[in-house]
């Protein structure tokens, strides 16, 4: 029962994020419908209100910042609808979108409070424990399997593998599933950051050159721990650089800063074999 339980919350917690998905979905289609779109804007704040508590979790147990970094892509979100700029709406969904990624991350493969380390750790002592911890791992992975299944499906089926709950509780490796993710999340950026390269001048390139950005963010602490702070500090700085040369439309610029970036990512997917 309990891990019926957990399946159903975790796995509602996949719907109320897809609804918001869908929301600003709505928004762009009905772009320049103020009061259309600030209903859906409004449905979408509704259903975040539900997982906030999820992100507070994540806050408390990292001592990251989701929750202002959230609340301050919603704040982008309205102020581009009052100033009808849909880049500026883009840029500030995917945030919102990307953020809520780290928080199902965070509560899955990261080191050290993850549901795959807490599985490990239980697997020993209280299996039943460890299964229940398992099922909420699996179920939280379920929001991001789709984008890691496109961008790497050998990464999302060794998660998929680990978490599922046909697996053996003590056969689970959270040393391995953080790997995979690091590895997941890093080609992810590879592919948005070679959207951009195709679209560059186009304000999708904007977009996904500002997705490339946060899929870093995602993996931030991991890529810290493989390449050190100073590695980290500087692809981050970069990654930034990029979103505003993508902005100014430099194309030389912006074609020696993706290779830069592409080339580190594809380091950091060596290093997390």
């Amino acid at each position: 029962k309990v891990v019926v339980k957990q399946l159903f919350d975790k796995l509602m917690q996949k719907v109320f994020y897809t609804s918001i998905k869908h929301d600003f979905t709505e928004v762009t289609e009905k772009w320049g419908k103020t009061e259309e779109v600030n209903e859906e804007l409004e449905e979408a704040k509704g259903y975040y209100a539900i997982l906030k508590t999820t992100v507070e979790k994540r806050d408390a147990a990292y001592g990251t910042t989701l929750v202002s970094v959230i609340d301050g892509g919603f704040s982008e979100i309205e102020t581009a609808v009052k100033n009808n700029d849909l880049l500026s709406f883009n840029l500030g969904k995917q945030v919102v979108d990307k953020t809520l990624m780290k928080t199902f991350y965070l509560a899955t493969g990261a080191l050290p409070n993850g549901y795959a380390t807490k599985t490990a750790a239980e697997a020993g002592k209280d299996a039943a424990l460890a299964k229940v911890e398992q099922a909420e791992g699996w179920a939280f992975f379920q929001s991001l399997s789709s984008y890691m299944n496109k961008n790497a499906p050998e990464e999302a089926a060794l998660i998929e593998k680990q978490f599922n709950l046909e697996s053996d509780v003590k056969a689970i490796d959270p040393a391995g599933v953080n790997k995979a993710f690091v590895r997941g999340f890093a080609k992810t950026a590879i592919s948005e950051y070679g959207e951009s390269k195709e679209l560059f001048g186009e304000d999708k390139a904007v977009i996904t050159g500002l997705e490339g950005a946060l899929f870093i963010d995602i993996i931030g602490e991991d890529i810290k721990t493989l390449l050190g702070e100073d590695a980290y500090k500087t692809l981050t700085e970069k990654a930034q650089k990029y979103v505003e040369t993508a902005k100014a439309k430099d194309k030389a610029a912006g074609e020696a800063q993706l290779n830069e970036l592409i080339s580190t990512l594809n380091t950091i997917v060596e290093k997390a074999k």
